[in-house]
C-alpha cells in the first residue's frame, strides 16, 4: 500500500469519527462539535492498524489537502460538516442496567458521595461492560467498574441523555449503583521499641557500676574528713599529755 493510498484512508476513517459517529469509540463531541485531539489519539490508537497515530499525522492531512473535511486548534478537532452526528437526545426507554468506569483511586469517594462528572459535563455510562472496561482502561489500568441500576436512578428523579451508543446523567446517586468491595486498607504495624538489653556476664570478664564506685567514693571522703585514721588521733593525745607535764 502506498504512503497516499494509506493516507486517503486515515482521512476517510478519521472523517467518520469525528464527523458521523464518535460515539462507537466512547467518544462525544462538545455542543460545538469539538473533540479533544488527545482523546481522539488515544482512542484511534486502540484500533488495529492505526496504534502508531500521532497528532503529526492528524496535522498531515490538512497540509496535504487544500479543503480538508475538518477544523482543528491546538487542542480541539471538529468536522465541517455535523449534520450527521447523532447528536444529544432525551433518553426515553434506557436499558435496566448501564455500566459506568472509575479510577480505583476514586472509588472510596464515589462509593460514599456517588457518581459525578469528571473529565466530562456529563458522567458516561455504556450498556455493555466490556465497552465500559474498555473505556475505563484509557484512564486507569485497572478501573471500577459500576453497575447503575436505571430504575432506581428514575425513582430519584434522574434523567438520562443518549447520543448514539453512550447514555449521560448528571448524577448517579450512591444508593443507585453496585460494584465490589472497598479492599480494606492494610492496618500499619506499630514498631514496637525493643529495651535496651544488658550485656551478658562472661567468664573471665566484669563490669564496672559507675553510679556505685562514686557513691562509695563520696561516702569514703566524707568519712575521712571527720574521722581521720585512728594512729594520728592517738599520737596528738600522747603530745598533749606530755605538755601538761
Amino acid at each position: 500500500m502506498s504512503h497516499k493510498t494509506h493516507a486517503n484512508q486515515f482521512t476517510k476513517f478519521l472523517e467518520y469519527v469525528v464527523g458521523r459517529r464518535p460515539d462507537e469509540f466512547g467518544l462525544i463531541p462538545d455542543h460545538d462539535g469539538f473533540l479533544k485531539t488527545k482523546d481522539l489519539i488515544r482512542a484511534i490508537n486502540e484500533e488495529d492498524g492505526w496504534r502508531h497515530i500521532r497528532l503529526v499525522h492528524i496535522h498531515e492531512v490538512f497540509l496535504k489537502d487544500p479543503d480538508p473535511p475538518f477544523e482543528i486548534t491546538e487542542s480541539l478537532i471538529r468536522a465541517k460538516n455535523r449534520d450527521l452526528l447523532s447528536g444529544y437526545k432525551p433518553c426515553e426507554n434506557p436499558p435496566k442496567l448501564l455500566y459506568g468506569w472509575i479510577r480505583k483511586k476514586a472509588y472510596p469517594s464515589v462509593f460514599q458521595n456517588g457518581l459525578i462528572p469528571s473529565a466530562h459535563p456529563f458522567v458516561l455510562l455504556t450498556k455493555e461492560k466490556d465497552f465500559a472496561l474498555r473505556l475505563g482502561r484509557r484512564m486507569d489500568q485497572e478501573p471500577i467498574i459500576l453497575t447503575v441500576m436505571v430504575q432506581n436512578c428514575l425513582d430519584n428523579g434522574m434523567t438520562f441523555q443518549e447520543y448514539g451508543d453512550l447514555f449521560l446523567s448528571d448524577f448517579i446517586p450512591v444508593d443507585c449503583f453496585t460494584g465490589p468491595p472497598i479492599p480494606k486498607e492494610r492496618e500499619k504495624a506499630k514498631s514496637k521499641e525493643k529495651p535496651a538489653q544488658k550485656p551478658s556476664d562472661q567468664a573471665g570478664s566484669f563490669f564496672l557500676n559507675m553510679e556505685n564506685a562514686l557513691e562509695k567514693d563520696k561516702s569514703f571522703k566524707k568519712k575521712g574528713k571527720h574521722e581521720g585514721p585512728s594512729w594520728k588521733q592517738d599520737r596528738k593525745r600522747v603530745r598533749q599529755e606530755k605538755e601538761r607535764y
